[in-house]
């Protein structure tokens, strides 16, 4: 449990939060889309499907600048990062797409329209 902090008292903080919470994606996969929600924020995301899907991040959800979660491809699947609404940032060589097993990503809500998204990511032709 986290304490619930007043504005006056910094002591207990969520960031202050050891373990990163897991969560396992493949049942919540619909026609090779997973939407991103609000709850998902400071979690891992496990998908351990062989098909393909792609990860989706809206600005029709509440969010907050800062926001993360990781995903892990834990199968033969990859995930692709996709958005709606938001300006996707990614290094110039690489594509908003997992490498392949056990690839690890994350991405981080920059500014109110603005995500980047990085890790083992596959590279640009």
């Amino acid at each position: 449990m986290i304490p619930v902090v007043k504005e006056d008292n910094s002591f207990a903080l969520k960031s202050d939060r050891r373990k990163q919470e897991l969560k396992v994606i493949d049942n919540s996969i619909e026609d090779n889309l997973y939407t991103i929600t609000p709850d998902d924020f400071g979690k891992t995301l496990i998908y351990n499907g062989v098909e393909n899907i792609d990860m989706l991040l809206s600005t029709n959800m509440l969010y907050e600048n800062g926001d993360t979660l990781h995903f892990l491809q834990a199968g033969a699947g990859t995930i692709k990062f996709v958005t709606n609404g938001f300006i996707l940032h990614h290094a110039a060589d690489e594509l908003p797409e997992t490498y392949g097993f056990y690839s690890m990503a994350a991405i981080t809500i920059l500014d109110e329209f603005s995500v980047m998204v990085f890790g083992k990511l596959k590279l640009a032709d």
